[in-house]
């Protein structure tokens, strides 16, 4: 059986320069670096790079208009916080827009959806004990 593992996500984004401001000072990631059209993070062990219509093109060696990444959201992202309450209240803080407060679920989980500058998801969450 293969074993797959998750090293990278890849989001497609329309205004790199404003996204790239929003995950590196407003989420506070850890900035890797940027090329022209790219920026990338370093989440956890694993990267989360921001890629442009012209960052697509070059690193796959396609047209800018062969993607299509008109519409929202594009992506959803799941990501696991100590504390879904604090990490909202941090981020809505920061001007964040959250789509749901914190929020328990019959299965477990607290659970908090916000949204990046493109509208792309984000899922903060936690195990309720």
């Amino acid at each position: 059986m293969i074993k797959l593992g998750i090293n990278a996500i890849l989001l497609f984004v329309r205004e790199l320069d404003k996204c790239t401001v929003f995950y590196r000072d407003v989420l506070k990631l850890p900035f890797v670096g940027s090329d022209p059209g790219v920026a990338t993070f370093k989440v956890q062990d694993r990267y989360l790079t921001l890629l442009s219509p012209e960052g697509v093109a070059k690193l796959f060696g396609i047209e800018p208009d062969a993607v299509n990444i008109e519409g929202n959201p594009r992506a959803m992202i799941a990501s696991r916080v100590e504390d879904v309450h604090a990490t909202y209240e941090t981020f809505q803080a920061a001007g964040v827009t959250f789509l749901r407060p914190p929020t328990d679920h019959p299965w477990g989980v607290r659970t908090a959806i916000f949204v990046d500058p493109e509208g792309n998801l984000w899922d903060i969450n936690q195990d309720i004990e």
